[in-house]
């Protein structure tokens, strides 16, 4: 009789930390908009997720969603560190002096492109994410405050 109810407890448990960790697959609204996932990809211990408007196509999306996904709990520093390619790759820079928050454009493939990056609180733990956009030739970053609405509702994202 214990080892059914010890049973059953730890099935519940395995099935809850599941489909917790599925809550990066769900949809949620940002800029105005609802991103849906379209793809994962692994490196290492980490796993990038990507999210489109509706759903469309990563290869002809206009603008994407990116969360890094972090296996547990890690200390502020390594958090950094482990994401600082991923700044240089987006040419982020500092927009506060909080370090994570950040705001940059590049040029890839021959479009411009704005970036942001900000954390992000999903399953009570702490990830990274960033929102790639591609603008007109003469447009160039938003406005600061826009541009720190844009930091903020990253790093609010609720997923539903």
């Amino acid at each position: 009789m214990i080892k059914n109810i010890v049973f059953i407890a730890l099935l519940i448990a395995a099935i809850f930390m599941y489909l917790d960790r599925n809550a990066f697959k769900k949809e949620f609204q940002f800029n105005g908009d609802r991103y849906s996932h379209v793809k994962k990809a692994y490196g290492g211990d980490l796993t990038n997720h990507f999210y489109t408007i509706e759903g469309e196509d990563f290869l002809k999306a206009r603008q994407f969603v990116q969360i890094i996904e972090f296996p547990e709990e890690i200390p502020k520093e390594q958090f950094e560190r482990t994401v600082q390619p991923v700044f240089k790759e987006y040419n982020l820079k500092p927009f506060n002096s909080d370090g994570l928050e950040r705001t940059g454009s590049f040029e890839k493939g021959g479009y411009k492109f704005v970036s942001f990056s900000n954390s992000v609180r999903i399953n009570d733990e702490d990830h990274m994410g960033f929102y790639i956009a591609i603008v007109e030739e003469e447009t160039s970053l938003p406005d600061r405050g826009h541009s720190q609405e844009i930091l903020n509702e990253l790093m609010n994202l609720i997923f539903e």
